[in-house]
């Protein structure tokens, strides 16, 4: 009795006597009986009594399987099954168990099975385990090329076990993660066709792969119908850990879209499901928590006062990573912009440093790399170093209707790397990247170009003028603050101009812009004393011109204060810009309070 409880999981006495075949009376007259929390009264009853144990149990795998209580049956099977009875699990329900919080024991179970006559009727499965939970993909890929070889001298054009649409599938994930966003999405198409509706998990599979495929060939409004089919499906079909993954790519393409409200929206909804589900360690929530923590920064920008904590919203869906996990290479990424969007610039550029030596010693993907690129081109706004920006400026894919996400944002960094060195862009080449970015609803890429356009050389008023109109629902433009420094003698110039008048709301959002950008840093330092040391490329004096810029001295009062003449102190100045590439005023209070403000 304790142990057919155990198989159900329940003290019902119709379950326990479907179990052991016995009456209902028998059951109820042989008393109550508990469940208990572990299986060592099953292990008993198999030593004990073989045979019918063996009856009984093969009856509760039938029983389970046909409730859909997968995840009950599994480690069941796993303890106590044959190993015919756990490939007969997996065929049956293995898909499902992927898909559901209690996977873990998926893995165990495939390789329990994997030297078994039979095992290749689960090979996609132990594929796809490979490539999502497990993250050994290239495993997997090599899998998959001895499957190919298999065909071709075989002169197989399919594989029973292993059918187009799902092989396609799986090459589509294959593909994204190994940067291949081109050929992620030709699979993806095939695995597509194959499947016309999405009734099994592995449609479902193919479903998501396609979502996926679509939004890192930088087609996000595309993206966004297969997701909502895949997350409808999920619910119907209770597979909560594939609904996150569909939550976690939603949630990127309405990030790609600008669409804050959207964004804030699907995270709540993955955070929900989480929480009802009990599932605290999908990777799917590390991915939804970077975006929280972007959207986070992004609201902190010039907010006045700052943003705190007080909703579900605002707390955390994943715990941190260790920094020596692989995986934290874009959080780590975020802590750099947290700092450099604080000015602690020292502390950022030891954050950048170790990034950099990371990206050495192991494969990122590019659009990680990417996201460390744009931290490290937000310290060069600050202190610009003609080299970096160089390298920077030089890496421009090809922009046109084939470009890839990753390949669209590398365009747009280095863009911003020629900006900030005061190189020209060539206007054509940007207005056609503009109309591409436009065509796809990259609206936050989009967004950034306009910007990079407007700080360039030679600065686009009209450019900065359409940009401020496009942040009106934006509060706090986050890409103004990584461009400070440039942006604010676009600002300065535009507020000068006799036609800002007629955009009250431009107007009055460039006034707090420029306002934040040239506050006095938050020391109680006097305002004659220079105790900071000086940057390393500027001398004492020109260090202190600078801080003496920095609290809005004009030249002639700083030729007072440092009892020298006007011609000297201009000769210092022109030679901070020089060094520093500083090209206005408003930049250079910029650069003073950025270079004052403590480390950390």
């Amino acid at each position: 009795m304790r142990a057919a409880a155990v198989l159900a999981g329940s003290t019902d006495a119709t379950e326990l006597a479907t179990l052991l075949g016995w009456p209902v009376h028998e059951v109820l007259a042989a008393g109550p009986v508990d469940v208990p929390a572990d299986t060592a009264p099953l292990a008993e009853w198999f030593r004990a009594a073989p045979e019918v144990a063996s009856r009984t149990f093969a009856r509760a795998l039938a029983w389970l399987s046909a409730q859909g209580r997968v995840e009950q049956a599994a480690p069941l099977v796993l303890a106590f099954g044959t190993p015919a009875q756990r490939l007969a699990l997996l065929e049956q329900a293995g898909w499902l168990l992927l898909w559901r919080p209690r996977r873990a024991v998926l893995g165990p179970l495939l390789a329990s099975v994997s030297m078994e006559p039979g095992a290749d009727a689960v090979l996609p499965l132990q594929l796809a385990w490979w490539i999502e939970v497990e993250r050994v993909s290239h495993v997997a890929e090599r899998r998959l090329q001895q499957l190919a070889e298999r065909r071709r001298q075989q002169t197989a054009a399919d594989d029973p076990a292993l059918p187009l649409p799902l092989r396609a599938a799986l090459h589509s994930r294959l593909a994204q993660v190994f940067d291949d966003a081109r050929g992620a999405l030709r699979w993806a198409r095939q695995a597509e066709a194959g499947y016309p509706t999405d009734l099994t998990p592995d449609a479902l599979f193919a479903r998501y792969a396609l979502g996926l495929a679509l939004l890192d060939a930088g087609q996000p409004r595309a993206a966004l119908a297969p997701l909502a089919t895949l997350l409808h499906a999920c619910a119907r079909d209770g597979l909560p850990m594939l609904a996150l993954d569909a939550f976690a790519a939603q949630a990127r393409a309405h990030d790609e879209l600008g669409d804050d409200a959207a964004l804030r929206t699907t995270l709540d909804a993955a955070r929900a499901l989480a929480q009802a589900q009990g599932i605290a360690d999908a990777p799917a929530l590390q991915l939804l928590e970077r975006l929280r923590r972007g959207q986070a920064l992004r609201r902190a920008a010039f907010a006045e006062p700052p943003t705190a904590p007080g909703t579900d919203s605002d707390t955390p869906l994943a715990p941190p990573l260790p920094a020596t996990d692989y995986d934290a290479f874009p959080n780590l990424v975020l802590d750099a912009l947290a700092l450099l969007q604080a000015d602690a610039l020292a502390e950022a550029a030891d954050a950048l440093a170790a990034l950099a030596r990371r990206e050495t010693q192991a494969f990122h993907c590019r659009k990680w790399r990417n996201a460390h690129r744009h931290a490290r081109l937000w310290w060069l706004a600050r202190r610009p170093q003609a080299a970096a920006l160089a390298d920077a400026m030089a890496e421009v894919p090809a922009v046109d209707e084939a470009s890839t996400l990753v390949e669209l944002h590398q365009a747009v960094l280095a863009a911003a790397a020629a900006a900030l060195a005061g190189r020209p862009i060539d206007a054509a080449m940007l207005a056609a990247w503009q109309a591409e970015l436009g065509a796809r609803g990259l609206v936050r890429l989009s967004q950034r170009l306009a910007l990079v356009q407007a700080i360039g050389t030679p600065p686009d008023t009209d450019a900065l003028l359409g940009w401020l109109g496009a942040q009106a629902a934006d509060p706090a433009p986050w890409d103004a603050a990584w461009l400070a420094p440039k942006l604010a003698k676009g600002l300065e110039a535009l507020l000068t101009t006799p036609a800002i008048v007629r955009y009250p709301a431009e107007r009055a959002l460039a006034q707090r812009l420029l306002q934040h950008m040239l506050a006095p840093p938050a020391v109680d330092t006097p305002a004659e004393a220079v105790d900071i040391a000086a940057p390393a490329d500027l001398t004492h004096r020109e260090w202190e011109i600078l801080q003496l810029i920095g609290r809005h001295y004009t030249n002639e009062q700083i030729a007072h204060q440092l009892n020298v003449s006007l011609a000297t102190v201009k000769t210092h100045i022109n030679r901070v810009y020089g060094k520093l590439g500083i090209g206005s005023r408003a930049e250079a209070v910029q650069r003073a309070h950025a270079l004052q403000r403590p480390a950390g």
